[in-house]
C-alpha cells in the first residue's frame, strides 16, 4: 500500500519568523494521501486549532475536489487533541452541502455552584436547562448517578456545497482523540456521517467544557 501512496503535506507558505514543528507554537499541517490500488483519499489533520480554520480551509476543499472518484474518503483525526468545533464544522462537514442537525444532552446535579455555569451555556448557546422529569426518554443511568437536570442542545450545521463526492466517508480515533476532535467523531457517530474506526477517545464532555471545581482539602 505503501508503494502506491502519493502523498503531500499542504498549508499556506510558512512566515518568516513563524514557529517550526519543535516550538510551542507550531501547528501542523494538514497531510493529504491518495491511494491508487484501493481508491482511497486519507486527509490527516493533526489538530482543530482555531488558527488552522482559515488555513486549513481551501486546502481540504481542494484536496477532495482532486480526487472526484474516490471509493474511500478518510479523515484521520488520531492523535488529535481537538480544539476550535467550527474548524470540522466548517472544513470537513460543510463542503459537502447537506444540512445536518444532532441533539446533545449535558446531565447534570443541579446546585447553586453548578447553576453558574449552567447558566452561561444556555445564555451563549441559546439552550435549554430542564428538569429531568420534564424530558422525554431521560437516561436511566442519569437518575441513578444523582443527576436531576439536563441541558438539551440542539447543533445544527449548513451546508455550503463546495465538493462533489460519493465517497464512503471514514473517521480514524485513537485515545488521543479530546475535546472538538472527539465532539467530531461523536458527531459522526451520532448521525451516521462517517464511520469511525479506532480506540476509545479521551474524553471529556461534547461541546461543553466541563465545570471544574476546587474541592476541599
Amino acid at each position: 500500500v505503501e508503494a502506491a501512496a502519493q502523498a503531500g503535506y499542504y498549508s499556506l507558505p510558512k512566515e518568516s519568523g513563524s514557529p517550526d514543528s519543535s516550538g510551542p507554537g507550531y501547528i501542523p499541517p494538514v497531510k493529504v494521501t491518495w491511494y491508487a490500488d484501493c481508491s482511497t483519499l486519507c486527509i490527516t489533520v493533526k489538530t482543530f486549532a482555531h488558527e488552522a480554520t482559515e488555513r486549513d480551509r481551501n486546502v481540504i476543499w481542494q484536496a477532495i475536489a482532486q480526487y472526484p472518484d474516490a471509493e474511500n474518503l478518510v479523515f484521520d483525526i488520531s492523535s488529535n487533541s481537538g480544539g476550535d468545533d467550527y474548524y470540522w464544522m466548517a472544513n470537513i462537514v460543510a463542503p459537502f452541502g447537506e444540512d445536518q442537525a444532532v441533539g446533545l444532552r449535558m446531565y447534570y446535579r443541579d446546585s447553586p455552584r453548578n447553576r453558574l455555569y449552567v447558566d452561561a451555556i444556555v445564555d451563549v448557546f441559546s439552550d435549554e436547562s430542564l428538569p429531568l422529569e420534564e424530558v422525554e426518554a431521560p437516561a436511566a443511568w442519569a437518575e441513578e448517578l444523582g443527576l436531576d437536570s439536563v441541558v438539551v442542545h440542539d447543533l445544527r450545521i449548513e451546508g455550503v456545497p463546495k465538493v462533489q463526492s460519493n465517497a464512503r466517508r471514514w473517521v480514524l480515533v485513537n485515545g488521543v482523540v479530546y475535546s472538538g476532535a472527539e465532539a467530531f467523531a461523536c458527531f459522526c457517530k451520532a448521525n451516521g456521517w462517517a464511520t469511525v474506526i479506532g480506540t476509545h477517545t479521551a474524553g471529556d464532555v461534547v461541546t461543553f467544557d466541563p465545570a471544574l471545581l476546587l474541592l476541599p482539602t
